[in-house]
């Protein structure tokens, strides 16, 4: 069983599915106080603001060490907050960058799909076009036709 989860903000928002979210069932197994997680949490959305998603090297050894949290402790907020596990999340914000991206191109662009999942974090074009088809369901040239950008 899926639902679809929304995110981003304003007229950037996107759906995707994704299982359902068990909440607090990891995080209260490594006893998270429920204040911890709430500071997790916003260290975690601080740092969502700071876009560093963005850096197609991120992982979760230096998003721990980044943010200050133990690296358990911070995978377990994931999974139970946002449904999947850390590189899921990293691309989520990476798929909601690539769209503010495409709402504020015009049609006469000349930014390439290459370009555009570079931009918005991936390592490579393929990484970007498999998790564009997972998440949309049609490949990025389609996704990028649809929204009237010039590819």
């Amino acid at each position: 069983m899926s639902e679809n989860r929304r995110f981003g903000h304003g007229t950037n928002n996107y759906s995707i599915k994704m299982k359902p979210i068990e909440k607090h069932t990891k995080t209260r197994s490594l006893n998270i106080s429920a204040n911890a997680e709430k500071k997790i949490l916003r260290s975690i959305k601080e740092w969502e603001r700071k876009r560093l998603y963005k850096d197609q090297n991120y992982n979760i050894d230096r998003f721990s060490k980044d943010l200050g949290i133990n690296r358990k402790y911070l995978s377990s907020v994931i999974n139970d907050h946002f449904g999947v596990n850390f590189s899921g999340y990293v691309n989520n914000l990476r798929i909601q960058f690539m769209q503010e991206i495409i709402n504020d191109l015009n049609s006469v662009s000349d930014l390439n799909l290459t370009s555009l999942a570079r931009l918005s974090g991936f390592s490579s074009y393929f990484k970007f076009s498999h998790y564009v088809k997972n998440t949309f369901g049609r490949s990025p040239r389609d996704y990028f036709i649809s929204k009237g950008t010039k590819e």
